[in-house]
């Protein structure tokens, strides 16, 4: 349930009170897309921002985000951090699934619900329960309706009073493709006036209905239409009682609830439609007078039980009797009573809905003339021991029968039993080769060929027959169907091409790797054989008692489906089976479902009725020898209702159990108090309490006598009835608990057969103990089921004793005959030490002492008299002589325990374990070993030879002739050469290392010249001097090329071929070389966990209860010791093998230098997403703290901390390093830790206590920092393994037959050559491997912990990079400590002059003259827009796209080079008390804007350039093109931390929604890169300001700003272009003034004119 609950990550753009809020976009996915990925996690994902009111429309953006998903018992791994250049490619760090491509398309999504058939009878609603309890009418409607939850949406139909509702709605869903979630829930569920109920849950998962596509055509999500059938709790009457959590999808469900008839369909939309995403409900409109009810084909379920014991004793002497249904079929409980079918009050019924119920009538009618015989006579369950329970059944054997109809789609179903067949035939050859590899069985690849030919022929078969599952009667005719067949033919069909291939390939040297690939390949077949679409509902057999059910088993019906061939038929059709019923719901998991409720013993078969047969095919598979009942359907040649076996056979089971071990620890103790009870039919005996240990050892013999069993002999033998052991832990108060349970199959011998050598007697075998599911121990026992007359058989003892006041319980003890033969072991035990112990009962323990205990006979150490002062034993050697048997798979196991002794001779238990296997201690002699070590080297000397001397012959050629041997140092590299004469020429280059590629190298003539120093090609640039390198140059040098290698091997970097030249560099230019592992030095496996001379085990106390936490909880101590087990043929004198090898255990004083150089990827802390993290160093009572230098808000914080202390061995032997959490107002959390045992290092022969360095030097970085020279360690290895002292020449030496070469002199720190050994001796120590008796050294090392919280075991919190060096204090200190602190950041400032910018796109348009033009301005910035941003003024009305600037950016910085990376810190919120260190890469970011008043500004293109790798600037504005953003290497790039200065053109450019850049401008600047130093001497200012202040740039005179420059306004735009028309308007205005005027002044003059005239 948990995984379709949808994510939905929304970002929204702030509004305002009165605008609101507004979404950009949102990103959805359910839970189980993430759970479905690697490791359960996206890290560092970008999720595409989706308008859910417009999907067309495209990503709105992109948010970048981590989503983590994990489930109880997952492991959490730490997220692989990337680089950071990795994160930011949006492109290749989707959030989305493998194969889902960002530009999604919409599609409509219909899902036709046409109608629900057989729904449960009961109303589960309140206030139906509520009227149920108060009313005498038990029955109720059902008002149904189906809800459909996909991508987030939820659909719903229309609510249905019926218990066979016809709905015929459309349920259309639309949304984007792929859809981002794993499966459809479907859900029938009845409305209610407060809560609704579900019904019954069914899922569909979306990777089985649909088809990308590849091999096959693909096809888009199709469903049906087809029948889905829902479980789900079986029915209820009342408001107690029933398992709702079923009906939710929850568990299994054990019941059939209903099914229903549902289709369908997907359709993709058109790129340029829009849309929301939605959900709608419609009427499905049927045409042509379609109908949805298919013919029906009657089959017969029949089951014939000859078995059911063990029932739970809880049951005896009531009434039990059991019952089995398919579908609704043969449910007498729920059957009854039933209420007639919803009769609708309307005066009018639809055309269709009459139909459909005049088709439902005669359904009805058809199904009450089935056979029908569900249920056996019920029967009181009879007692056995007051234990368990069995049914009385004896020589009758009851049938059961039950007729059915369903669509006949059995073609379906028998396509799935032939690809499931195909897939359990492999499976158990597979694990038939599995454990022929575990036992290292030379046969073992013959084996795996043939499980691969048997799997190449049902291929065959497959191919044959798949054909015809598509056409006829009974095939499926939905899409689906048809996509699946030729789906599954290519897959299949493609599987044989690659099981061939493995098939020429298996060879013992790779059968292991080979068998993993079959089970990957098994394991793709199996899930393949899953149908989503039904054919028929699973089976259910039920045991009824007092007419309540109490338990149950569901058996799928397609594995009880007969067919006329046996490829097809089910697995288990006509197949006698054994099965054991469980509690329903969640009764029925954890330790309530532990205990036993019944076992049966049952025959099943499911197939079509033959009307007309005489002899049914469902009788054909019974046992023979049985003669038929009836007793109803007299004239209707009905089954049987029972069967009858008058032939019975008397059997005797004789079990001999041996021992038992590794059971679990059931008391507080952590040890529990055992007993066996053996279980055969309805028999019970039980084994001796065996008290306070895990591994018990009882030797009974139990004998069972008169067991019937009805049926052929040679049935009985093939199928023998199985044995059930059972273990409990025995309590005082209370019934015993049960610890797990074993099935056992007896070997049977039948009465003629002789009882002798080899098949008698029966061997002992190891038999796994289940509890639950999980592995909870073995038991080492054998069973004889003897036939008739046991007169033949090993005669048993008489019985023993066991209570002289109750002498009928006696002991049968094995007999001599069974019992394996013995021989006299002795085993040695190295008592060393106690480590790490608890608290126990409140108090510390002081007085330990170790008991080891094997079959019966107990060795004790001398007891520790002060914990606290030595933890070592003073005694340490002990031993004990012992019979085991001669066969090393019987020995017994060995306890220990661990007690501490108190005052009164009391003993508190501390801890135990067990050793299972003694085997991996036989004691191997030391010529033995020697000479298996001996092997195992000149081996791996062979394949390096032929290695070598093939990549010398195929790539090197050299003048004088070809390379026959090479060996190599670090400070010399000497090629043996063959000169024209044939003689080997050794010439000798010095103070260098030679570096030769693998490809086509020119002829090379080197010479032998002491001193000099030969550079064939130019130091790499940004290679530091000599002056500069310390620890740090060689830890980057590292890990740069880690991520290279990890890149190669993750195909990010696809290299090309180029011939490579020779490079002789001086060592003291180049960084010297370690080794850094990624996990801890025990895990590798060279180094063997550092255990060849003590093993440590884990003593437990408590009891177990599979809960992770809690079982870890029980971790008590530690113990440290050696065994050694040998076979002695007589009492000899005491000569113990492991006396020489004991090493010194006294105490001791040692000093540890502890370098810690960072922490990665540590779980937050804070409430912020953050830690502030700092060390704690512990060893024994030495404490260090380092809070006074912890490090703000840092997940991955770089400590390059060195922790120095004196210790005293063996009480201080636990390194502790804590990564702890700084907190201001609370206590300090503890983020993780990581535990070394330093003891083990200290006596390790492979030396880690101080790791050899690659490269030997007097003074400088990497000056030798051990106490003891490399002659002197060479000297010591060689006293170790009884060898002779190396023998040292001039530039050679020679040691166990085996020269090595090496230069002879050395430079001390005045810079003088002088002679040494110590180069020489380094080559031994390197090769110390190939050296008999010697092993592989720890090199100079970085290793990588996992980090753990004690409060959260098992969940990994981070992982620290860490390395410890160990001296003893008797020899001289070295006065070398590596300076590991870390580099301090320069601090730098950029100086940018943005000059001119050119061929800029243009954004406005003038409303007035319609020309275009831009308002550009550029903005810079190196650590984030927010943070220095700077721009540029605004070059106004940029007609052409040049824009003139002369404008200063400076850009002060700190810069680590080793990481290259830019350093700053910042607040991340406004609550925050101190500031985070943030590192990015140095890139600066130039964007090209245009300037809007009213809007906001619009981005027009940038362009980031890095000054690690700044793209060579064009000199010219043509020659600057999008082809310089090239990353592939064809680009010529600088390094500006180098060059300093740089000047030129850069293109900008935006990407397009394809993902194709775009050319917007082209950019021109000046870089100027100096240090904080050189900045303070010659300061410049910002933009054009002092000093150095620039000149305003020459701007065309049309460049201004409308506002603020009304006369050039009207110049440069009115009057340039409407100047004729201005004119125009001057005169048509001048000439309607003169008009004006002339009207105005004409009819005064002429008055005035007229009055002269008269007046004249």
């Amino acid at each position: 349930m948990v995984f379709d609950k949808i994510i939905n990550i929304t970002v929204f753009k702030a509004g305002n009170i009165v605008a609101g809020k507004r979404t950009i976009g949102s990103f959805r996915c359910d839970v189980g897309t993430v759970y479905a990925t690697a490791d359960h996690q996206y890290y560092h994902k970008w999720a595409p921002l989706i308008d859910p009111k417009d999907m067309s429309a495209g990503p709105k953006g992109f948010v970048k985000c981590d989503i983590s998903v994990s489930g109880k018992g997952d492991i959490l791994k730490a997220p692989k951090g990337g680089k950071e250049d990795d994160s930011d490619n949006i492109e290749g760090n989707l959030l989305l699934p493998a194969g889902v491509a960002l530009d999604r398309q919409r599609a409509v999504y219909q899902v036709i619900i046409y109608r629900g058939e057989d729904l449960p009878r009961t109303d589960f609603g309140i206030f139906t329960s509520m009227r149920n309890a108060i009313s005498l009418n038990k029955v109720a409607f059902v008002d149904a309706y189906v809800k459909v939850s996909f991508v987030g949406h939820i659909g719903k139909t229309s609510s249905k009073k019926s218990y066979n509702p016809d709905w015929k709605e459309i349920l259309t869903f639309t949304d984007m493709f792929p859809p981002l979630c794993n499966r459809i829930k479907i859900q029938i569920c009845d409305s209610d006036p407060i809560k609704d109920d579900p019904i019954g849950t069914h899922f569909i998962e979306l990777s089985q209905i649909m088809d990308p596509g590849g091999d096959t055509d693909g096809i888009l999500p199709s469903f049906g239409p087809s029948f889905i059938n829902f479980y789900g709790s079986p029915r209820r009457y009342n408001i107690q009682g029933g398992s709702d959590e079923l009906n939710e999808g929850l568990g299994e469900g054990s019941a059939y609830r209903g099914r229903l008839l549902m289709q369908l369909t997907t359709t993709i939309l058109d790129a340029e439609s829009g849309g929301v995403s939605s959900v709608s409900r419609e009427k499905l409109l049927r045409t042509g007078g379609q109908s949805d009810f298919k013919p029906r084909k009657e089959l017969i379920l029949f089951a014939t039980l000859f078995e059911a014991a063990m029932i739970n004793g809880e049951f005896a002497n009531k009434s039990v009797y059991f019952e089995i249904s398919i579908g609704k079929y043969g449910n007498t409980i729920d059957s009854k009573g039933r209420a007639k079918l919803f009769e609708k009050t309307d005066d009018e019924e639809s055309d269709e809905e009459e139909e459909s119920s005049r088709i439902l009538k005669e359904r009805k009618e058809e199904e009450d003339e089935l056979f029908k015989f569900s249920s056996t006579p019920a029967q009181n369950a009879i007692s056995i021991d007051n234990t368990y329970c069995y049914m009385p059944w004896k020589e009758e054997k009851p049938c059961l029968f039950v007729g059915a109809l369903f669509e006949d789609e059995r073609k379906r179903l028998y396509h799935s039993n032939m690809i499931q067949g195909m897939s359990d035939k492999m499976e158990e050859g597979l694990e038939d080769t599995g454990q022929m590899i575990k036992n290292d069985h030379e046969l073992s690849h013959r084996r795996l060929r043939g499980v691969i030919e048997e799997f190449e022929h049902g291929l065959d078969d497959y191919m044959r027959h798949a054909p015809l599952l598509g056409v006829g009667a009974g095939a499926g005719k939905t899409n689906l169907d048809r996509h699946r067949l030729n789906f599954c033919k290519n897959s299949l069909d493609k599987f044989k091409q690659q099981v061939k291939k493995i098939r020429k390939s298996v060879k013992p040297a790779n059968v292991r790797d080979k068998y993993y690939e079959m089970k990957r390949i098994a394991g793709k077949v199996r899930r393949m054989a899953r149908d989503p679409q039904h054919g028929l509902p699973d089976v259910f057999l039920w045991m009824i008692v007092e007419k309540k059910r109490v338990a149950y088993y569901r058996f799928p019906a397609r594995s009880l489906l007969n067919a006329t061939t046996d490829d097809q038929r089910g697995r288990h059709c006509g197949e006698m089976q054994t099965i054991f019923l469980r509690k329903p719901g969640m009764k029925g998991l954890g330790s309530t479902g532990w205990a036993m409720q019944a076992k049966l013993q049952v025959l099943l078969w499911l197939g079509e009725r033959d009307k007309n047969g005489s002899n049914p095919k469902y009788l054909q598979n019974l046992p023979p020898g049985y003669e038929c009942k009836y007793t109803m359907y007299q004239d209707q040649s009905p089954p049987p209702t029972s069967i009858v076996y008058p032939q019975s056979h008397k059997f005797e089971l004789r079990a001999f159990v041996f021992c038992a071990r590794s059971l679990i620890g059931s008391d507080n103790s952590g040890l529990s108090d055992p007993f066996a009870r053996i279980i055969v039919g309805n028999q019970c005996k039980t084994t001796q309490v065996a008290f306070e240990t895990l591994s018990p050892r009882w030797e009974e013999t139990f004998v069972f006598k008169d067991l019937v069993f009805n049926g052929p002999l040679e049935e009985i033998q093939k199928s023998p009835p199985i044995v059930i052991v059972e273990f409990y832990d025995h309590d005082m108060v209370g019934d015993p608990e049960y610890l797990g349970r074993c099935i056992i199959h007896p070997k049977v011998k039948v009465e003629n057969e002789p009882y002798c050598a080899p098949e008698w007697p029966a061997q002992p075998e190891w038999w796994d103990v289940y509890r639950g599911t999980s592995l909870s121990g073995e038991m080492l026992a054998c069973f004889e089921l003897l036939h008739g007359d046991t007169s033949d058989a090993p005669v048993l003892p008489d019985p023993i004793p066991i209570d002289p006041r109750n002498p009928q319980l006696t002991l049968l003890r094995i007999p001599p005959m069974i019992m394996p033969p013995i021989s006299t072991y002795r085993i040695e035990v190295l008592f060393w030490g106690v480590r790490d112990f608890k608290r126990q009962l409140l108090s510390s323990v002081s007085r330990p002492r170790i008991d080891v205990e094997v079959a019966g006979k107990i060795l004790r150490s001398r007891r520790i008299e002060s914990l606290g002062r030595h933890s070592n034993f003073e005694e340490p050697l002990q031993y004990f002589d012992l019979d085991m048997p001669d066969n090393e798979m019987w020995w017994p196991p060995l306890t220990i325990r661990c007690v501490d002794c108190k005052n009164f001779g009391r003993e508190n238990l501390v801890g135990t374990c067990t050793v299972n296997f003694l085997a991996n201690y036989v004691f191997v002699p030391l010529e033995e070993r020697q000479r298996v070590a001996e092997e195992s080297r000149q081996q791996l000397l062979k394949e390096r030879y032929e290695t070598s001397e093939k990549s010398a012959a195929d790539n090197m050629s050299i003048k004088s002739g070809q390379p026959s041997h090479l060996v190599a140092s670090d400070n010399k590299t000497l090629l043996s050469v063959k000169t024209n004469g044939g003689a080997a020429d050794t010439r000798s280059i010095r103070s260098g290392h030679v570096s030769i590629a693998m490809g086509d190298v020119p002829n090379v003539d080197i010479k032998s010249t002491r001193g000099s120093v030969m550079h064939l090609s130019p130091v790499p640039e940004g290679q530091e001097d000599s002056k500069s390198l310390d620890w740090w140059s060689k830890y980057y040098v590292k890990k740069r090329r880690q991520e290279e290698e990890a890149d190669a091997l993750s195909g990010k970097k696809k290299k090309k071929k180029k011939k490579k030249k020779i490079k002789i560099k001086n060592p003291k230019e180049s960084a010297s070389k370690f080794k850094f592992y990624e996990h801890e030095l025990e895990n590798i496996p060279e180094f063997g966990g550092f255990e060849e001379l003590l093993h440590t085990f884990d003593l437990l106390k408590g009891k177990k209860t599979n809960d992770e936490e809690e079982d870890c909880a029980r971790l008590s101590g530690k113990f440290k010791t050696k065994g050694s087990l040998e076979a002695i043929k007589a009492k000899p004198k005491i000569n113990l093998k492991l006396a020489p090898e004991i090493p010194f255990h006294k105490s001791y004083d040692l000093h540890v230098r502890v370098y810690v150089i960072r922490a990665f990827d540590l779980h937050p802390a804070d409430l912020n997403g953050k830690s502030d993290p700092y060390l704690i160093v512990k060893c024994g009572r030495h404490v260090t703290n380092d809070k006074a230098n912890r490090i703000m808000n840092m997940l991955n914080p770089c400590f390059g901390k060195l922790f120095e202390f004196n210790v005293t061995f063996p009480v201080d032997s636990m390194l502790r390093v804590q990564v702890m959490d700084y907190d201001k107002l609370s206590a300090d959390d503890i983020i993780g830790e990581t535990v070394i045992d330093l003891e083990n290092r200290i006596l390790s022969k492979h030396r880690p206590r101080c790791g050899i360095q690659q490269q030997y030097d007097t003074f400088g970085y990497n000056q030798w920092r051990d106490c003891i020279q490399p002659t002197a360690i060479v000297e010591r290895l060689c006293k170790d393994v009884k060898m002779q002292n190396p023998d040292y020449r001039r530039d050679s030496v020679y040691i166990a037959g085996r020269i090595y070469y090496a230069e002879g002199e050395i430079e001390n720190d005045a810079g003088e050559m002088i002679p040494t050994r110590e180069l020489l001796a380094m080559e031994i120590l390197k090769h110390w491997d190939e050296i008999p008796g010697g092993c592989k050294l720890v090199p100079e090392h970085v290793e990588t912990r996992v980090l753990y919280n004690p409060d959260k075991p098992g969940i990994e919190q981070g992982r620290l990079e860490m390395w410890v060096d160990i001296f003893p204090k008797d020899l001289p200190m070295p006065s070398v400590t590596i300076d590991i602190t870390p580099r301090l950041p320069i601090s730098y400032e950029l100086r940018i002059i943005i000059w001119n910018t050119d061929d800029v796109i243009l954004e406005d348009k003038n409303v007035l003259t319609g020309e275009m033009s831009s308002d550009i301005f550029v903005r810079g910035y190196l650590k984030g827009p927010a943070l220095d941003g700077q721009q540029t003024d605004i070059h106004y009305r940029s007609l052409t796209g040049e824009g003139n600037f002369n404008w200063r950016f400076v850009f002060p910085f700190d810069y680590l080079k080793a990481e290259e990376k830019a350093v700053y810190t910042i607040k991340e919120g406004v609550f925050d008390a101190s500031e985070t260190e943030q590192k990015i890469p140095p890139q600066i970011t130039l964007q090209v804007w245009d300037a809007d008043i009213v809007s906001s500004d619009d981005f027009l293109g940038s362009v980031v350039l890095d000054m690690n790798r700044i793209p060579k600037p064009a000199k010219n504005l043509k020659n600057c093109s999008l082809k310089m953003l090239k990353k592939d290497g064809s680009v010529p790039t600088l390094n500006l931390f180098k060059n300093k200065r740089c000047k030129g053109w850069w293109p900008m450019s935006v990407k397009e929604p394809d993902g194709e850049l775009k050319l917007v401008g082209k950019v021109e600047a000046e870089f100027h890169l100096c240090e904080a130093e050189e900045a303070e001497r010659s300061p410049v200012g910002c933009a054009r300001e002092d000093p150095e202040g620039l000149q305003e740039p020459n701007r065309p005179d049309s460049s201004f700003f409308w506002l603020t420059n009304p006369l050039k306004t009207m110049k440069y735009v009115l009057w340039k272009n409407y100047k004729w028309l201005i004119f125009k308007l001057v005169l048509l205005l001048l000439l309607l003034v003169f008009i004006i005027l002339f009207f105005y002044t004409v009819p005064s003059a002429t008055v005035n004119k007229i009055w002269d005239i008269m007046g004249s």
